[in-house]
């Protein structure tokens, strides 16, 4: 991945300056994706949430997902760019409220209840899983998934394109979502 296409994802990633005061960026990170994920949150001076609650034993630390709160200009988003792109590491979000609530309602996502009863995790953040689940949601599913949530981002399958799925918000008769493709390579 090249410093342009680095730049690029970064600038479709972040808001509008009109909108920089009112979202965040965040990214939710799979660490069971990579050994190198953990250690690179951890030692990159942002805000970083684990979406499991508690006190965890390393094996499963180093599986968790994680929500990291995104600043410009540090050297953390580029360095994930270019170490993540096409591997599936997470996905990036705008969001709108204050950190906890944002982590409050991805961590509430994490568990889903199958039509047996039976509670499974669901790795949403995953890119591959988001791309599929995302277009099959109604309306009620969308707006669940999103709360304060404005925009996801997810590379797409073989890497060319970002895409942001964002919810519709007062456009009766529309799909609930919206998705737009950005060239990135």
């Amino acid at each position: 991945m090249t410093a342009p296409h680095v730049e690029k994802i970064l600038q479709y990633v972040w808001p509008p300056p009109k909108a920089r005061n009112l979202l965040d960026v965040y990214v939710l990170l799979d660490a069971a994706r990579d050994e190198a994920i953990l250690p690179a949150v951890q030692n990159s001076d942002l805000e970083v949430d684990c979406l499991f609650s508690g006190v965890l034993p390393p094996e499963l630390s180093r599986v968790a997902p994680y929500l990291v709160r995104l600043r410009r200009g540090t050297p953390f988003p580029a360095w994930l760019i270019e170490h993540a792109w096409t591997k599936s590491w997470g996905v990036f979000l705008q969001a709108t409220g204050d950190r906890e609530l944002v982590r409050k309602h991805l961590q509430s996502l994490l568990l889903v209840r199958t039509e047996q009863g039976k509670e499974l995790y669901f790795r949403y953040y995953d890119p591959r899983v988001l791309r599929v689940y995302l277009p099959t949601c109604t309306a009620k599913e969308v707006q669940q998934l999103f709360g304060p949530v404005r925009s996801f981002f997810a590379e797409s399958e073989d890497g060319t394109t970002l895409l942001q799925y964002a919810m519709r918000i007062g456009q009766p008769g529309m799909p609930p979502l919206e998705v737009s493709a950005h060239a990135v390579a």
